[in-house]
């Protein structure tokens, strides 16, 4: 029986990988790097923001640390994004849905603090959340299954009663190491297939989520 739901945040619920796109070609245009829609999704989208950065400066030559890539990020992030990061479709009425149900959601997220909250408290759901683990309270991001372990501990849940809800290949796969239940609601980039045969569901949106609970 579920009685836990664990959400990631980028591509899951909040639409944030168009923003990362054009950051990404914002950040290497001046340098002579150019990203398409198809180029980011094949190669960068789903992974962590400081990996996706020290490959832009390897592979654009870009003259910058990670450290100033990540801080320049945030704050063209917080212009682009000033009035709030939209949620995915389908997101709230999940959200109310397990409200309403008894299930407790808890925030698996790579994301800073401060970033995450913000988000979630201008998209109106932050006091929806009994529990947070962001990306600094872990050693080793997805797919280690660090991020979920970590979260189930503090949900004091085993992983077998925790429902993971991920976009991404990594997050899928770091679900499934860690012995949960994970749905997949794929964002720009669908895993690839054998990816896709960890997951209990695959889904097109989050309030597709609600029918595949009883079942699992």
């Amino acid at each position: 029986m579920i009685t836990t739901v664990l959400f990631d945040l980028d591509g899951l619920l909040i639409d944030s990988e168009v923003i990362y796109l054009r950051m990404a070609q914002e950040m290497v245009r001046p340098y002579g790097g150019n990203f398409t829609k198809e180029n980011y999704v094949s190669r960068f989208s789903g992974r962590t923001l400081d990996v996706n950065i020290r490959d832009y400066i390897k592979e654009f030559g870009l003259p910058i640390t990670v450290e100033e890539g990540m801080e320049w990020t945030a704050k063209r992030e917080m212009e682009i994004a000033a009035d709030g990061i939209p949620l995915k479709a389908g997101a709230l009425k999940l959200i109310r849905y397990l409200k309403d149900n008894g299930i407790r959601m808890m925030l698996a997220t790579s994301s800073l603090p401060d970033r995450a909250e913000r988000i979630l408290k201008k998209d109106g759901v932050y006091d929806y959340f009994d529990g947070f683990v962001f990306g600094t309270e872990v050693t080793h991001s997805k797919p280690d299954p660090e991020t979920f372990l970590l979260a189930a501990k503090k949900a004091g849940v085993e992983p077998s009663s925790c429902l993971v809800l991920e976009d991404s290949e990594n997050g899928i796969r770091a679900a499934h190491a860690g012995g949960f239940p994970v749905i997949c609601v794929p964002d720009l980039k669908r895993p690839a297939p054998e990816v896709l045969r960890l997951a209990s569901f695959v889904v097109s949106s989050l309030d597709e989520v609600i029918p595949c609970i009883p079942r699992l």
